[in-house]
């Protein structure tokens, strides 16, 4: 009975609009992070200022944190844009709702791809094809946390919008879910970054 109803929510969400509104949303936030991402060190590298950045005392994980705000800063405005221009497909009052629910999928989501997205930056920045090498590395990388915003998002959206107190329950039993994928996910993306950002840098 549980499988019948799991599948039930799994067959409304890829038939319904959620899985198109949810993947846009992160379409646009993927494809704006990759063209952010390769400026992140570009700029530094090529006039040579990160060595000065690097050579300032304290800790070097503090720039590894600010291009990372940076980035985070970026897509939260991407989003900003993307999320009223998805709420056409639905009715105010169900998006407001559905924004609510997903704050978490958006912040967890957006949090490990920047940091993921930073720390490849750093690796590409040495190379000549870092435009082309960046988009190789990270994708594969980040496709977990990506996936499971999309899924998350998803869930989120279908709570909001269905009149089927038995969905709304699924939804957010399986939107939980896909927030403990990507707390998990952050956790390896931030605790890689700190340990490979330093030795990366000084090569």
């Amino acid at each position: 009975m549980g499988r019948a109803r799991s599948g039930a929510v799994r067959t409304e969400t890829l038939g319904g609009p959620e899985t198109l509104i949810s993947g846009m949303v992160w379409v646009a936030v993927a494809f704006a992070g990759m063209l952010g991402f390769g400026r992140c060190f570009g700029s530094e590298k090529d006039d040579r200022s990160l060595d000065g950045l690097l050579l300032l005392p304290g800790d070097r994980s503090a720039v590894l944190v600010g291009k990372t705000l940076f980035n985070l800063a970026l897509l939260f405005a991407v989003e900003a844009l993307v999320l009223p221009l998805a709420g056409l497909f639905f009715h105010p009052p169900e998006w407001g709702c559905a924004i609510l629910m997903l704050t978490p999928v958006l912040f967890l989501g957006t949090l490990g791809y920047a940091v993921a997205g930073t720390l490849f930056a750093a690796i590409t920045s040495n190379t000549r094809l870092r435009d082309l090498l960046l988009p190789i590395l990270l994708l594969p990388v980040a496709v977990p946390v990506l996936i499971a915003s999309v899924e998350g998002t998803a869930m989120a959206v279908q709570a909001a919008s269905t009149d089927s107190v038995l969905v709304r329950q699924e939804s957010l039993v399986s939107m939980k879910g896909w927030i403990r994928v990507l707390i998990a996910c952050d956790v390896i993306y931030i605790a890689a970054a700190l340990w490979l950002f330093e030795p990366v840098v000084e090569e």
